[in-house]
């Protein structure tokens, strides 16, 4: 490990609620877009002092990810984040490097999901959940377990067939478009009265209007409770 990557001592000391969350937060998801994390965390328009700072404490790592020639910047836990969210940065380093193109993208989408909850309602946290979902949103006590169908189909069957006793209450899956759903569509038919489905596009609506229920042989609109 280089010496860029070994905690701050400064940063170790540092401590707030908002930066409690943000901890918890990415190390369960891994990852986050760095307008997300303005827009969740902080106000959008000053945030960028704050990462700023986040990253010369190495409480925050900066990357790229390469999109149709755009280049989006996520940021990871650095050393001294890891250590204040109680991690081994010895173990934990690299492990974003393990991601595929399309595990970052789930990652993202999860938190343009996440947003809109947060949005809507002040009492909303992150939860783990078992793989392959990306985790759970916890709204006044319901937890929602979110799949995100990007390239990870095979995985999404494998658990709908063979750990039908572990499947959440409240599932949630966001999709690019409801055809996309047609692969995995036999494995998920026995539970989708605990399934509420949304697409990229709906991802802008607030969480009374995005959501579809499959009723009658066809996804129609749908509220969370």
């Amino acid at each position: 490990m280089s010496s860029k990557e070994v905690p701050v001592k400064n940063g170790l000391l540092l401590n707030s609620p908002k930066q409690d969350e943000v901890l918890r937060d990415l190390s369960i998801i891994g990852l986050i877009g760095s307008a997300q994390y303005g827009k969740l965390y902080f106000n959008i328009n000053t945030y960028k002092k704050k990462a700023q700072k986040a990253l010369d404490l190495q409480i925050l790592k900066k990357h790229q990810l390469i999109r149709n020639k755009s280049a989006i910047p996520i940021y990871t836990l650095g050393a001294t984040g890891m250590v204040l969210a109680g991690l081994d940065y010895e173990a934990e380093a690299n492990k974003w490097k393990l991601f595929s193109k399309n595990d970052v993208l789930q990652r993202l989408v999860f938190f343009q999901l996440y947003e809109q909850f947060k949005i809507a309602d002040k009492d909303v946290f992150i939860e783990t959940a078992e793989e392959p979902f990306i985790a759970s949103i916890n709204r006044q006590g319901k937890s929602f377990a979110v799949l995100v169908l990007r390239g990870n189909e095979e995985k999404i069957k494998q658990f709908f067939r063979y750990n039908a006793d572990k499947l959440p209450t409240r599932i949630l899956i966001v999709t690019e478009e409801f055809t996309h759903l047609q692969p995995i569509m036999q494995f998920i038919k026995p539970y989708l009265g605990r399934i509420r489905v949304t697409t990229d596009h709906e991802l802008k609506n607030s969480i009374k209007d995005m959501f579809y229920l499959y009723n009658e042989q066809e996804w129609k609109k749908d509220s969370v409770n």
